[in-house]
């Protein structure tokens, strides 16, 4: 029996703490592995894994999948930015390819405890948008609506947008600042970043998902 096709698992468990994130580096960094995912005791110790493995191991793709922050039924919604996250992360796994490089997937109990959609879900709900490609205003709504994005006067959040004119402010999970499109008629002129909170454009891109 060629054992090398069938999936090899290993259970790791009572490291002291922060030294399974430096043996998850090692494996990693070394061949021995090349995905896998990390389940901590609670948030403060998927953060600080998280940050010892961009340290220790730059080179791996780190996908942080944190747990909602309110009750089931509560009255008061998850934070936009932790649900933000979490589309972030699933949209990341559901469009990898089976020749993408390793990848480390850190997440808590509690995270995992909680159902989520299939991935199919994520991969149809995609929209890119690229400089000189076209963009109606019209199609960009109806996307922005029927993906749970929410309109307002200033984008701060993620799943924020504003429409002004031949602008369009759009906070999209995936990045780490708000956007700005720059529209001529139907195309886009030009895409460009910028900070929240000063509403100054930071960086210029050439595509965003």
């Amino acid at each position: 029996m060629n054992t090398n096709n069938f999936i090899k698992e290993k259970l790791i468990a009572g490291a002291p703490g922060a030294y399974d994130a430096f043996w998850l580096a090692e494996c990693l960094s070394a061949g021995q592995m090349v995905h896998l995912v990390h389940v901590s005791v609670d948030d403060r110790a998927l953060a600080r894994s998280a940050d010892i493995l961009a340290w220790a191991a730059p080179e791996v793709e780190r996908i942080i999948f944190p747990a909602w922050d309110c009750l089931p039924y509560d009255r008061v919604g998850p934070n936009t930015t932790i649900a933000a996250k979490r589309i972030d992360a699933l949209y990341r796994l559901a469009a990898r390819t089976s020749d993408a490089g390793p990848v480390a997937v850190l997440t808590t109990a509690n995270a995992l405890l909680q159902r989520v959609p299939a991935p199919t879900a994520y991969l149809s709900a995609g929209l890119t948008i690229t400089t000189g490609e076209s963009l109606n205003s019209e199609t960009f709504l109806a996307y922005a609506a029927a993906n749970g994005f929410e309109r307002a006067e200033t984008v701060m959040e993620p799943g924020e947008y504003a429409l002004r004119g031949g602008l369009i402010d759009v906070f999209p999970p995936s990045l780490g600042q708000p956007v700005r499109l720059d529209l001529f008629g139907d195309e886009v002129e030009r895409i460009r970043s910028f900070d929240p909170l000063t509403q100054i454009s930071t960086a210029i891109l050439e595509r965003i998902v």
